[in-house]
C-alpha cells in the first residue's frame, strides 16, 4: 500500500520550507471558546514568534513532491462520501487514500519515521508524527483536540482559567503546561497527561475516520515528542470499534474467513488491544471454523466478531489462512522428515545435527534433544501413520549421532574416519 522508499529517508532536496496549516499544539484563538476568540487576537503572536513561524521550525524541510499514486480501495467503505481537502496535502513526499486503520496500522508494522496529514471528509485536518512506528506527537485544528480545549473537556481547566491561560500561552507546549502547574491552574501529577492525552485523542479520532486522504513527511518530527501511555495497536482497535458500522464490517470480513491466532494467545491479545471480548473471540479461532458460523453460534455480538477478525488481520495477528489444513500440515511435516532423512543417509553425524565439527558435548546433547522433539512428539497424527518406519529409520540415526559425538573418544574416532582438518 505505502512504498517502502517512503517510510524514513529524508529528501535530499532542502529548498523548500513547509508550510504546515495544522495547528501545532499550541493555543492560538481558534483553540478557545467561541466567545474568548478576541482575546488571542490581540497579539497575533505566540511567545515572539508567530504560529506560522512556530510551526515552520518545527516541521524543518520539505522532501520534493510526488504525484499522486493510486493506493489500494479502503476495505471499510465510508459512509460520508468522498474525501476533501486534498489540497492541503500539496508537498507531501507520498500521496494516496486508505481506510485510516489499515492506514495506522501499515505505518506502525513498517516503523515509519515522519509525519502523517490526514484529512476526512467533513473532519477537521490532522497530524501526527512518528519515530520507529510509533506516534510521538500530534497536532489538530478542532479545539476539542488541543492542550487547552482537552484540559477544560476534562473539567481540569475552567472557563475563567482557560481565558487566562489563552492569553499568556507561548507556543511552547511543554513549557506553557509547567506554567499551568506553576501557576495552580492544573496539578504538577497532571502535566504529562496534559501532553499526551490530546495526541491519544488525535490518534483516536483518526481512526475512526473511515477513508482518509494522506500525505507523508518522512524525517519530520514534532516540536514536544511524547509517550502515549497507550498501545497504539489498542488505539487502532478502539477506531474500529467506534467508528465502523456492521454493514462495513461485514464487507471487510467474508463470512468464510477461518481465522487463526499466529503468534500472540487470546489472554495476551486482550491485554494488548484492551479489549476483553478479545480472550473469549479467539478462544474460537482454530483456523476450521468459518466467520459466518461464530456469528451462528452466537460466540459475542456480530459486529464485535468481525470488528476482532479485521482488527487483528490489520495488526498482523492472524496466520496465513489454508484451504485444507490437515494436508497441508502432513505434507509440511512429510517434507522435514525426509530432508532430515536424506541427511542421515548421504551425510555425516555433524549434519544430520547441523552442528559443526567442534561441537562441545553438550551442545550436541541439545541439539539431538531439539531434533528427537521435532520428529516424534511435534508431528501431526496423519504423518505418523503415513510415515512410521521413514521416522523410526531418522530417530535410530539420529540417537546413533548423539551417542558417537557425545563420548569424546568416539567423537575423535569418527572425525578421523571422516578425515576431518
Amino acid at each position: 500500500m505505502l512504498p517502502a522508499r517512503h517510510w524514513s529517508r529524508r529528501s535530499s532536496d532542502r529548498t523548500a520550507p513547509v508550510k504546515v496549516e495544522l495547528s501545532q499544539e499550541t493555543w492560538p484563538d481558534r483553540h478557545v471558546h467561541e466567545d474568548m476568540k478576541g482575546v488571542g487576537a490581540r497579539s497575533g503572536r505566540h511567545g515572539g514568534r508567530s504560529l506560522t513561524e512556530e510551526l515552520s521550525l518545527a516541521a524543518g524541510r520539505a522532501p520534493v513532491a510526488e504525484q499522486p499514486r493510486a493506493e489500494e480501495q479502503p476495505r471499510l467503505s465510508p459512509e460520508t462520501g468522498s474525501v476533501e481537502s486534498e489540497s492541503s496535502l500539496a508537498g507531501a513526499q507520498a500521496r494516496g487514500e486508505s481506510d485510516a486503520p489499515s492506514l495506522l496500522a501499515e505505518l506502525r508494522r513498517e516503523r515509519f519515521t515522519g509525519g502523517l496529514r490526514v484529512a476526512a471528509s467533513g473532519a477537521p485536518e490532522r497530524r501526527l508524527w512518528w519515530s520507529e512506528g510509533q506516534v510521538i506527537g500530534g497536532a489538530s485544528v478542532a479545539a476539542g483536540e488541543s492542550v487547552l480545549g482537552r484540559l477544560a473537556a476534562r473539567g481540569l481547566l475552567s472557563p475563567t482559567h482557560l481565558e487566562l491561560a489563552a492569553r499568556w500561552g507561548t507556543g511552547d507546549p511543554r513549557r506553557d503546561v509547567e506554567r499551568l502547574a506553576q501557576s495552580g491552574l492544573i496539578k504538577p501529577q497532571e502535566m504529562r497527561e496534559a501532553l499526551r492525552e490530546p495526541v491519544r485523542r488525535i490518534v483516536e479520532r483518526i481512526a475512526e475516520s473511515g477513508s482518509v486522504a494522506w500525505g507523508l513527511w518522512p524525517g519530520e518530527s514534532p516540536a514536544v515528542a511524547v509517550e502515549l501511555g497507550v498501545p497504539l495497536a489498542a488505539m487502532i482497535a478502539g477506531g474500529v470499534q467506534r467508528g465502523s458500522t456492521l454493514s462495513q464490517l461485514r464487507v471487510a470480513v467474508n463470512d468464510d474467513r477461518k481465522p487463526r491466532l499466529a503468534f500472540a494467545g487470546p489472554e495476551a491479545l486482550a491485554a494488548e488491544l484492551r479489549w476483553p471480548a478479545v480472550a473469549a473471540v479467539t478462544e474460537r479461532f482454530d483456523g476450521q471454523t468459518r466467520v459466518g458460523e461464530l456469528v451462528a453460534a452466537a460466540v459475542a455480538d456480530e459486529a464485535v466478531i468481525r470488528a476482532v477478525v479485521y482488527v487483528l488481520e490489520l495488526l498482523g495477528h492472524l496466520a496465513p489462512e489454508i484451504d485444507d489444513p490437515a494436508a497441508t500440515l502432513t505434507a509440511l511435516d512429510r517434507q522435514r522428515v525426509r530432508e532430515r532423512l536424506r541427511l542421515a543417509r548421504e551425510s555425516d553425524y555433524f549434519a544430520l545435527l547441523g552442528l559443526p565439527r567442534e561441537a562441545s558435548r553438550a551442545e550436541v546433547l541439545r541439539a539431538h534433544a531439539d531434533l528427537s522433539a521435532t520428529f516424534c512428539e511435534s508431528l501431526e497424527p496423519d504423518s505418523r501413520v503415513e510415515l512410521a518406519e521413514e521416522i523410526e529409520e531418522l530417530l535410530a540415526a539420529l540417537d546413533e549421532a548423539r551417542d558417537v559425538l557425545s563420548d569424546d573418544a568416539l567423537h575423535s574416532a569418527y572425525l578421523a574416519q571422516i578425515g576431518a582438518t
